[in-house]
């Protein structure tokens, strides 16, 4: 049992990481293959049937990122078709514990279900923000046109 908890949290990490570190929408990360990656040339393809914006694409992978897949294409012995993450509609709620864990929200004292996630100043952390770290990572910011133009390039 504690083996297949470490797997799953080591997933849930990869599915963050993929957020991040390369841009990923949640849909865009659960559809992806290990056929999508490239491991060699150090890129992974998005298929344009799983963009927002029905455009393929192909996207450098981080050298951490590169580590963390082949490490992980290892001990799940990837093949081809077969998904490289396993994203279920758990992945909010895990997502939810993961930020009150580390302090970054807590839960409503009224309702222990719902959980803050607004900071002082009316952000709110979801796993929409891990896409918006990786846009703030290329120097994306709301009133940085040309940055947001660099992002959806690099996409």
């Amino acid at each position: 049992m504690q083996a297949k908890l470490a797997r799953d949290g080591r997933n849930i990490a990869l599915c963050y990481r993929l957020m991040i570190e390369a841009g990923l929408r949640v849909n865009e990360a659960r559809s992806l293959r290990w056929s999508d990656i490239d491991l060699e040339n150090d890129t992974l393809h998005l298929r344009a049937e799983v963009t927002k914006n029905s455009n393929a694409a192909t996207l450098p992978l981080t050298t951490g990122l590169k580590e963390a897949l082949t490490a992980w294409q290892k001990e799940t012995k990837g093949k081809e078709n077969v998904p490289v993450v396993k994203i279920t509609d758990r992945l909010l709620h895990i997502f939810n514990d993961d930020l009150v864990a580390i302090g970054l929200a807590t839960y409503d004292e009224k309702d222990k279900k719902k959980v803050i996630k607004k900071d002082a100043s009316g952000r709110t952390l979801d796993l929409h923000a891990l896409r918006h770290t990786f846009g703030t990572r290329l120097g994306a910011t709301p009133n940085n046109q040309n940055a947001q133009s660099e992002m959806e390039r690099a996409r």
